[in-house]
């Protein structure tokens, strides 16, 4: 017989099968997670779903079937998204700082610091409004530190100090509660009464600072808009970010120092520092050349129809930033090097890494390619067949699959006291929301959840996109000096240190070959006098590789990120011990016999390695001796392997949405939210046995299991027993 055989029937529908599972996996779309929020794991669990999605339903126990309750979602021409809400929401313009300070929070004792909250609005049109929340400095370290000498006796140089989480679409309750805020919950015995509000003495004010806690964009967390229109690129978020901090700025006047200049322009008197972590290292950047701009035109500040006001920017601190993803996507090499993979695996998703940055480098920014690098390592992270993964967020923590997401620890709590996802007897949500003069956010339909859908969909589509640029630009503006110092926890994976650091020494500033032969110091820190991590810097780029800590640092180690906000705001040096290694930069490592740099990956190999490079050659021309014949079987078994096995890794994955819940989001920390340092807050920062949290160091794998009743929990930050479960940002 002559002509190509026949094949099977039953070979022709398993390849028809394959091609059409192949084409569903290449359309499905996954939602993202929060705070960085990883578009590959999501939450599956109905019940949540529709509790937390703020656009598909009305809840009447919590009253919202008024008409200003969110009813449904659509969107613009420009590709904006746009929610129907009501807009008869009244919202009283303050005009003091009085007018906004908290007097009557339920459950808060004790607390001798002024702190002030409330609402201003993003434009002149009223409809969107941003929540903050400011604390002065904790008075009795403010007298401590006059007396050091640290802060001058006028205390002109207090620093601003504002903090944002990242998301994007995360509130920034998260970090006032949960991380480097003076505030815990306490959710009591379980009789539906909470006990009072308990205080962390590593909360950042203690530096001594003013700081201040947004939320934003528009719908993240107590913000608001009543148009429904939320900002869908960076322009957008810098246009209501910078007009809410000029009304920011001129309603706390008094206590900023702010004051007409010898141009008769409102200048901020006080140093100013912005500080985030997670997706914040793409908000800040970019928000800081905006601002850099406005204060280089003062013709422009003038003529604002809300008036201007000079913003001097003196620095910002970055943890576990996401700013660059042509360098940040992939775990690979830090996956190495925690020992999650070899080195055979760490060639393959190096090449997987090319695919993604050359989607990047085409404007495709939300490249399947670049999310799947991160989902390959921690999915395969301790097995097939495994019921457990490390966390993306601390590779120390083992988490199981398929589990609810309940993290960070306290997250949920945070949510009930601000958003009433359950009814809390001695603290109920009207009280709360009109002592921080937030009552308006709720009106509108908006109910406080940690990460939210509307605003986190309006900029998905730029998840690949960075902020080089705004950095460099920001970096290299001789008239202000801005300095930048990015910090990692060195066990993150999902923005871990190695591709920071990668993207730093790839930053093209004028100073690039400087910096990246800079000499690199073991730093101690101050209030244990034991090394806190690795400093690396030049002129005003200084990065800090954070020990002991993964995703969220100040959670990890509190004190330490206090010791480390003090010492940036307060000009003081991170050089204990130098490491005397001389520094050797790429273009001088020496070349072996193939012709390429002793590198994981080089450009003289179109980006493979150079055994990768001669091997694909040598399959090359073994491929062209085989027989089409034996070709097609081997594609037609591959089809069969990838149908079987792909059908049941989908339906894993689809299963798998334990990394994040309905609203979107990500915060996978569960373990010391605050327990070092001698603070515990045991209700907030232990797992609980459904928590689904497994340390990743014992011997046992049955051993894994976090021990409630462990006295170990609530060490210090040198306890190498503590609680390591992590939260994102």
């Amino acid at each position: 017989m002559s002509g190509a055989p026949r094949l099977p029937s039953i070979c022709v529908g398993v390849l028809v099968r394959s091609l059409l599972l192949l084409l569903f996996l290449s359309l499905s779309i996954f939602r993202v997670d929060g705070r960085r929020r990883n578009p590959t794991l999501e939450s599956s669990n109905p019940s949540e779903t529709a509790g937390r999605r703020l656009t598909e339903s009305n809840d009447e126990s919590e009253g919202a079937t008024t008409t200003s309750a969110l009813l449904r979602h659509v969107s613009n021409d420009d590709g904006s998204s746009r929610s129907l809400i009501g807009t008869n929401v009244d919202v009283p313009k303050a005009t003091t700082p009085d007018d906004h300070l908290v007097t009557n929070l339920p459950l808060l004792k004790d607390f001798e610091a002024k702190h002030w909250a409330g609402l201003l609005p993003v434009n002149d049109k009223g409809d969107g409004y941003l929540f903050y929340w400011l604390f002065a400095p904790d008075p009795k370290v403010l007298q401590e530190e006059k007396d050091r000498g640290r802060v001058k006796q006028d205390e002109s140089n207090v620093p601003l100090v504002l903090w944002l989480n990242g998301g994007p679409a995360c509130s920034s309750m998260d970090g006032l509660w949960l991380e480097n805020g003076p505030f815990r919950l306490d959710t009591g015995n379980g009789n539906g009464e909470w006990g009072n509000i308990k205080l962390d003495p590593h909360s950042w004010h203690h530096a001594p600072a003013y700081v201040l806690y947004v939320d934003q964009p528009v719908g993240t967390g107590l913000a608001f808009t009543t148009s429904g229109n939320y900002p869908n690129n960076d322009q957008r978020v810098n246009e209501d970010f910078y007009y809410f901090l000029t009304e920011f700025m001129k309603l706390h006047g008094p206590n900023l120092n702010v004051q007409k200049n010898s141009d008769g322009l409102l200048t901020l008197g006080r140093p100013f520092f912005f500080s985030g972590e997670s997706h914040a290292g793409h908000y800040i950047p970019s928000m800081m050349n905006y601002i850099r701009k406005q204060n280089a035109n003062p013709k422009t500040l003038k003529q604002r129809q809300n008036g201007g006001v000079v913003m001097p920017l003196s620095g910002a601190l970055i943890g576990n930033g996401w700013f660059d993803p042509v360098y940040q996507y992939s775990a690979h090499e830090a996956a190495y090097g925690y020992g999650l993979i070899g080195k055979a695996q760490k060639r393959s998703l190096a090449l997987a890494e090319e695919k993604c940055q050359a989607d990047l480098r085409k404007g495709r920014y939300t490249s399947g390619a670049c999310f799947g690098l991160l989902e390959k390592v921690v999915s395969n992270s301790l097995g097939k067949g495994n019921d457990f993964v490390v966390s993306q967020y601390d590779q120390r923590v083992w988490e199981k699959r398929r589990f609810a997401r309940d993290f960070p620890p306290g997250h949920k709590e945070v949510e009930a006291f601000l958003g009433r996802t359950h009814i809390v007897a001695n603290a109920p949500i009207e009280s709360v929301l009109s002592a921080i003069h937030a009552m308006p956010s709720w009106e509108s339909g908006q109910r406080y959840r940690e990460c939210t859908d509307p605003p986190y969909n309006a900029l998905k589509h730029q998840d690949g996109l960075g902020v080089v640029g705004d950095i460099v630009e920001v970096l290299e503006d001789d008239t202000q000096k801005t300095r930048l110092l990015f910090f990692n926890g060195v066990h993150d994976l999902i923005c871990n240190h190695v591709g920071n650091e990668n993207a730093l020494e790839a930053l093209p500033w004028k100073y690039r070959a400087e910096y990246i032969n800079a000499e690199r110091y073991g730093w101690n820190a101050a209030s244990t006098n034991k090394l806190g991590g690795y400093m690396k810097e030049f002129q005003n780029l200084g990065f800090l590789k954070v020990l002991d800590s993964g995703h969220m640092v100040p959670m990890d180690v509190p004190s330490i990120a206090l010791d480390m906000v003090r010492a940036f705001v307060y000009h003081e040096p991170f050089n204990t011990f130098r490491q005397d290694i001389n520094p050797v930069s790429e273009s001088e490592v020496p070349q072996n016999s193939n012709g390429c740099n002793d590198c994981p990956v080089c450009e003289e190999c179109t980006m493979q390695t150079c055994e990768e490079r001669f091997q694909v050659s040598k399959g090359s021309s073994m491929l062209s001796g085989i027989g089409w014949g034996v070709t097609a079987f081997c594609a037609m078994a591959g089809c069969y392997c990838l149908y079987f096995y792909g059908s049941k890794l989908l339906c894993r994955r689809r299963r798998q949405k334990y990394y994040s819940d309905a609203s979107g989001t990500v915060e996978l920390s569960a373990s010391s939210a605050a327990s070092n340092g001698g603070y515990s807050d045991v209700d907030n920062d232990v797992a609980s046995e459904s928590d689904g949290l497994f340390y990743g160091d014992n011997e046992e794998f049955e051993d894994q299991k976090i021990d409630l009743s462990d006295p170990s929990f609530g060490g210090s930050d040198d306890d190498s027993t503590r609680r390591r479960v992590r939260g994102l940002s």
